[in-house]
């Protein structure tokens, strides 16, 4: 294959179903990218609040306890700030740059909890007893907040509780065995309370993936229903526009099927309309097959040629022959419209090629049925066999 058809391939799959786990990655990130673009700047506000406390207590350098501050609060308002670019730029584009979500609620979920028990073990040093509010809070807001993979979170909690119980032993003047329990309960409950709220809202993704995937297939033949079609036309269209690549139509409809209706009775005729969408399904692995309704399917090949739709067209017709157990017994035909066209800014929509694909249909049925006619735009030829 040269690169020129590898690419156009590449262009077909960005429109293909994407598999149950990328989505849900996608609807995970888009929820964290929501949340952080609210906490991080309540935390960045929390900084500054915390800077400028400080800095009216004395200054930042009038003590080393004020200068481990100063430290720690401008180190996280410069991370925030940072973090918060990020998912800026990142929201303008998120289904491609999610894995830059992923990626940054690690490093920054990872930074607060470093942070924390920073803090945690000044506090605890200047002050004689175990102030651990911080690091609790910054515990129990990170898997809610965020959306950070088990493994993330439980090397970050186990890491993160352990410094805190080193804390307590080094720094506690009293009341270290009590402590040391109060926290390790804590941590052991929270644990397990993250790891149940992540699967939690794993499941919820995974049901509304499940119940969008209703929405959008046709239940009997399994392909993509009008509505999709709908939904997608218009991106299909403008990313052909962008690209400069030609747009092939095939409108597919079976023949005589009310006969097969009337004769056989409408189970067949299902199982009829699964069959050849299995076989279409196999045949345009790599395009965009839809039921358009009754016993028509149309698939868009978006970077293909006339010629690229016309083979694959022939194996669809080949692949019939060839089915074994046929339903009812009987031999089924197809007809088909192909039109080939160049999508722009100014002229035809999306609808018009269907248009035109749906014609050349009814011509190949006028001919006599189980063949195809074709036309392609550039060269204003008309094709049929």
């Amino acid at each position: 294959m040269n690169i020129e058809f590898l690419e156009k391939l590449s262009f077909n799959n960005q429109f293909e179903h994407e598999s149950e786990r990328e989505i849900v990655l996608k609807r995970a990130a888009a929820d964290s990218l929501a949340s952080g673009k609210r906490a991080v700047p309540t935390i960045m506000f929390f900084e500054i609040m915390m800077l400028g406390m400080w800095f009216l207590r004395g200054g930042f350098f009038s003590s080393m306890e004020y200068i481990a501050y100063f430290i720690a609060y401008t180190s996280l308002l410069l991370c925030s700030i940072a973090a918060y670019i990020i998912l800026i730029a990142v929201s303008r584009d998120i289904d491609h740059r999610y894995h830059i979500v992923e990626a940054l609620s690690v490093v920054y979920d990872g930074f607060l909890i470093v942070w924390s028990v920073y803090i945690t073990a000044v506090d605890t040093y200047y002050n004689g007893s175990f102030s651990g509010i911080i690091f609790i809070t910054i515990l129990v807001i990170v898997p809610i907040v965020s959306f950070v993979k088990p493994v993330f979170y439980m090397i970050f909690h186990v890491a993160g509780c352990g410094l805190i119980l080193i804390i307590i032993s080094l720094y506690t003047k009293e009341d270290v065995l009590a402590n040391i329990i109060n926290f390790s309960v804590f941590a052991i409950i929270s644990l397990i309370s993250s790891l149940t709220y992540y699967g939690v809202r794993i499941n919820s993704y995974k049901r509304q993936v499940l119940l969008e995937e209703a929405a959008e297939r046709d239940a009997l033949s399994g392909l993509y229903n009008r509505q999709k079609l709908g939904q997608m036309s218009p991106m299909i269209w403008q990313r052909c526009i962008e690209k400069k690549i030609p747009l092939t139509c095939v409108l597919c409809d079976i023949d005589d099927f009310k006969q097969i209706n009337d004769n056989y009775g409408h189970l067949v005729g299902d199982e009829w309309i699964q069959t050849v969408a299995n076989v279409m399904k196999q045949s345009f692995q790599n395009d965009l097959c839809f039921r358009y309704g009754g016993e028509e399917f149309i698939v868009i090949l978006p970077g293909r040629e006339l010629e690229t739709a016309v083979h694959l067209v022939k194996t669809i017709q080949t692949g019939l022959k060839t089915i074994q157990e046929k339903p009812g017994g009987i031999d089924v035909t197809l007809s088909f419209g192909i039109y080939e066209g160049q999508p722009s800014v100014e002229g035809e929509n999306i609808e018009k090629f269907f248009s035109k694909a749906d014609a050349l249909m009814y011509q190949a049925k006028r001919n006599g049925k189980n063949q195809y006619c074709s036309e392609c735009e550039k060269d204003m030829g008309y094709y049929s066999l």
